[in-house]
This record gives structure tokens, sequence and C-alpha cells, in this order.
């Protein structure tokens, strides 16, 4: 049977009832430790909600009594530690991002005006061979310096 992972390096202090916990001489980041894997002092087990920084987890109250430089163990548990767990998180940022107003809209250059069935009213919508400022949606144009200056040659 394979012994569970698990990072012990440097201690902790957490005060009763407190969700913050502070190490000392630990290096806590997204490969040691994650949210999602159990914080275990003595014979007290939490799940940790966030890392904050190297030194610095978020937990749940903590009922195991005030704790000051002692010992710990963090076991390697998290969902986010299975194959596959952080693309799904990193698709679902994507996605909230798509969902918000700042999403462009690229207009096809046959078009006057950006399609009404595609985004919401005051979304953006670019139109990059014309950069028109057309329709009921907001138009930006968002060219870059060089293309700018290939349109005012003739190149574009």
């Amino acid at each position: 049977m394979t012994a569970l992972a698990s990072y012990s390096t440097g201690t902790v202090s957490v005060a009763a009832g407190g969700t913050i916990v502070s190490g000392s001489a630990t290096i806590w980041s997204g490969t040691n430790v994650r949210p999602g894997d159990v914080l275990q002092i003595g014979s007290f087990q939490t799940i940790i909600a966030d890392v904050t920084d190297p030194t610095h987890l978020v937990i749940p109250p903590w009922g195991g009594g005030a704790q000051a430089d002692v010992a710990y163990v963090v076991w390697k548990m998290s969902p986010q530690r299975i194959a596959g767990a952080q693309v799904m998180a990193d698709v679902s940022t994507l996605v909230a991002a798509l969902n918000t107003s700042g999403f462009f809209w690229f207009v096809d250059p046959a078009l006057t005006a950006p399609d009404p069935s595609l985004g919401s009213d005051g979304q953006f919508a670019l139109q990059p061979s014309t950069g028109e400022n057309v329709g009921s949606c907001r138009w930006r144009l968002v060219l870059s310096r060089n293309l700018s200056r290939a349109r005012h040659a003739g190149a574009v």
C-alpha cells in the first residue's frame, strides 16, 4: 500500500477558533499545499480553504485549541491534485471571463453592424477591417501601431 503524500516543513500557529494559520519556515506553494488538502495538528484535522502566501493558510474556524509554533502535517488530498483538475479550474475562469461585458465580438467586414443575436447590448464589437463605429453596440478600434501605419500607407 502506498503512503499518502504529505508536507510538514516548519511549524505553525493558530488561535482557538481562528481562521488563519501562520507558518514559520514554511514554503506553502501551489505544489506543497493546495486548497482542499488536510491540515493536521496533533490529532485534530481540518480542510485548507486557501493558501494566501508561503506562510499563511485560510481554514474554517479552528476547533483544536490554540497552538503556537507546533509541528503539523498537510496531507496532500486536494481534488486539485487529480489530473485535469487545474485544467477544469482554468476553463471555468475562461468561461467566466467570456461571459463578462468585456468580450469582443468580431464583425464580418461585409456587415455594417454587429449581429444582434451574438452577445449582449453594451458589449464591445470590433470590425478590424474598417474600425467603424456603427450600430447600437460600442465599437472599439483595437489595432496595433503597425496596423495603423499599414493603413496609412495603403497596405491594408
